[in-house]
């Protein structure tokens, strides 16, 4: 999975000449693959666009060009492709690839593809957890210093929407998953973030934990001659890098981090959330820009949806979201962020994650406990017999209804699974925005009931 030594990028993939007539083949008509398969037409190139899918279950390919052929509802098409583009959502070893590899077609990225023809600094950043936060908070950082940037790539707006539009005095904040680090040979990025790695998305790896870390630990070589990859001491170890780079095998700087004193003021909750503000100053420092405009901006910077961010608040009792916390890493971060016991609504899809550190923290934090979806029995379970309030609820209404008819005054309900959310919903995003719509409808309720 990592490359022995530096991937360096083909000169020709640069010029933007070298994509007039070239076949490519577009795996995936999401949000990524839409783009990717935009800015090769506009380059020229022959593009087919394939999704398993149907076109009415794809409503980004409703305006495509009518010249991108595309191949919806049937196998992913490659017919005489000499690159490929494949959608982050195929796992390194799906069957697919079987054929890419025997013709020896070039395997890219989406993000590779913007970053092959972009003119603008790119700053990476990847990590299991707090990648979205970190990268919005450095792109905020530069806007401060009224500099052109866009925030890029995992955090929902493609790198090939901005490729070409970006200045060559601007930059581009990449969120890089490690969905996407496997298949990005070239980057060319100034400096790196790696936030931290724990035990998430081996199943994507097919259970492989080496494999995981390697597609992240891949951002290093990934980097400009000389550039810093700052990770989190406390946090992280990066021997084996280190020892490349002692060996002269690897030429970057590794620069570790760790929360700055006193804290760094903020909105934003806990510890975890320090370590993501320093290293964006951390950043700041390296690209020789205002450290105290980085400040100020972060005094006023919005938490991202669905971490930690608090829904509604109505007779003294909170109602928290964080359903982000996909992981069990994040929903204990989030936890032990807060000041007091909360009320707890968990679970979710069953990745096969080690949940023992998890329910460590709900046992240590949590005045109660209401489960939900696959991982919600084991949870329960392993709940039973303990000093908490525990139950198994089955689904997120019925856990909030429950947690709403013991909350107190002054008590927080949080919504804090530590597991994805592909048992019962779309995504995290579905799950956040369907706990804010329960939590208004069962408070509208309670006020009607009350005023009556």
């Amino acid at each position: 999975m990592r490359p022995k030594m530096r991937v360096k990028s083909l000169d020709e993939l640069r010029n933007h000449s070298w994509w007039q007539g070239r076949r490519v083949a577009v795996w995936g008509a999401g949000i990524s693959g839409v783009a990717a398969a935009k800015l090769l037409y506009q380059l020229g190139a022959q593009v087919t666009l394939s999704d398993a899918k149907t076109a009415a279950d794809l409503p980004l390919t409703k305006d495509l060009p009518k010249d991108i052929k595309t191949y919806f509802g049937q196998k992913n098409h490659l017919g005489d492709a000499e690159v490929l583009i494949p959608s982050p959502g195929l796992k390194p070893s799906h069957e697919l690839f079987n054929e890419v590899k025997q013709r020896g077609i070039r395997i890219m990225s989406e993000i590779e593809l913007g970053a092959q023809l972009t003119q603008a600094t790119i700053i990476a950043v990847t990590g299991t957890d707090g990648k979205s936060t970190c990268t919005k908070l450095i792109a905020e950082a530069i806007q401060a210093q009224d500099l052109w940037v866009r925030a890029v790539g995992n955090i929902g707006d493609p790198i090939c929407n901005w490729a070409l539009k970006a200045p060559k005095n601007g930059y581009l904040v990449v969120e890089v998953s490690a969905f996407q680090l496997w298949s990005t040979h070239y980057l060319n990025a100034r400096c790196a973030v790696i936030t931290n790695i724990a035990e998430d998305h081996y199943d994507y790896f097919d259970g492989s934990a080496q494999a995981y870390r390697e597609a992240k630990v891949r951002l290093a070589y990934l980097l400009q001659d000389n550039a810093p990859l700052f990770y989190p001491l406390a946090r992280l170890s990066l021997d084996d890098l280190n020892n490349q780079i002692q060996q002269e095998q690897l030429n970057i700087r590794l620069s570790s981090y760790q929360v700055l004193e006193p804290k760094i003021d903020s909105p934003l909750l806990g510890e975890h959330n320090q370590y993501n503000l320093s290293v964006a100053l951390a950043c700041i420092r390296e690209l020789c820009l205002d450290e105290q405009k980085a400040r100020e901006r972060f005094k006023s910077f919005a938490p991202l949806p669905y971490r930690m961010t608090l829904s509604r608040k109505l007779d003294r009792i909170s109602y928290v979201n964080d359903s982000k916390a996909t992981n069990v890493h994040a929903a204990c971060s989030g936890i032990e962020s807060l000041d007091l016991s909360p009320i707890v609504i968990c679970g979710g899809y069953d990745k096969g994650l080690d949940l023992s550190p998890f329910i460590t923290t709900l046992k240590t934090k949590a005045k109660a406990v209401f489960c939900i979806g696959q991982t919600g029995p084991k949870i329960h379970e392993a709940l039973l017999n303990q000093t908490i309030i525990s139950m198994y609820c089955e689904t997120l209404d019925n856990a909030l209804r429950e947690a709403y008819h013991i909350a107190e005054a002054d008590d927080l309900i949080l919504l804090s699974p530590a597991a994805s959310s592909f048992d019962q919903f779309k995504s995290f995003e579905d799950r956040g925005a369907t706990f804010d719509r329960l939590v208004a409808s069962l408070l509208s309720k309670s006020v009607k009931t009350v005023s009556e």
